[in-house]
């Protein structure tokens, strides 16, 4: 299931403020980039921007194991 996530942006081609689905995001380079395409023209535009903030959760799963001797 797509999500689209519409806002109105100035596109390249169009010259102006345009409605624009978000079709991407990622890094090129170092930079992180959110990519729209424009639903008048379909030209892609690419808007610098800030990285998500991540964060990773470990979870330590421990056995009581009883060992003989």
């Amino acid at each position: 299931m797509k999500i689209r996530i519409q806002k109105k942006c100035c596109c390249s081609r169009c010259d102006k403020k345009t409605p624009q689905t978000r079709t991407s995001e990622g890094y090129a380079g170092t930079q992180y980039y959110l990519d729209y395409t424009c639903d008048v023209c379909g030209c892609i535009n690419l808007f610098p921007t800030k990285a998500p903030k991540g964060s990773t959760t470990y979870y330590v799963n421990q056995q009581y194991c009883e060992t003989s001797t």
